[in-house]
């Protein structure tokens, strides 16, 4: 087969496919599955997502916030560990990152005992349009105000 005698066109055409395939390629495993909380859980039209604690200011306590979203409704379960028993901390969502949150944007039920469960009357599309937002829990008794943990969403 004598390669030299194909038309222009037949080369350019192939080149033109080759490309198609390789972009398609790197859309769809750099761009494509982006934004990756979402979980379905089996069939339903619920969706779960998960966001991790980190310990700050040396607290020992990390954890990690399950968020369920079902009819209309943003279910926060947040578990920890490393809480001082007998402690009643407060967690909320605040508006920015860890790194610098700020202002109660929706306050959750404290916690107490390593656990806390909220119903949000919102739903995850209302909840992300805010980023950056963050789940932080404060001190509220030797030290209150303090992060003792935090998670970016």
């Amino acid at each position: 087969m004598d390669y030299a005698k194909r038309p222009l066109w037949q080369w350019i055409a192939l080149y033109v496919a080759i490309g198609g395939v390789i972009y398609a390629g790197i859309y769809y495993f750099f761009c494509g599955r982006k934004g990756g909380y979402t979980v379905n859980v089996l069939g339903s039209k619920t969706n779960e997502w998960t966001i991790q604690l980190n310990e700050r200011n040396a607290s020992g306590e990390f954890g990690q916030v399950t968020m369920t979203e079902n009819k209309g409704k943003l279910q926060v379960k947040v578990e920890t560990a490393g809480e001082p028993s007998g402690i009643t901390q407060e967690v909320g969502i605040y508006i920015g990152q860890c790194s610098q949150t700020q202002t109660l944007k929706y306050p959750l039920s404290p916690l107490v005992n390593d656990n806390s469960q909220t119903v949000l009357n919102i739903n995850w599309s209302q909840l992300v349009k805010d980023r950056p937002l963050a789940i932080g829990i404060r001190e509220l008794g030797a030290e209150p105000g303090v992060y003792v943990s935090c998670g970016d969403i």
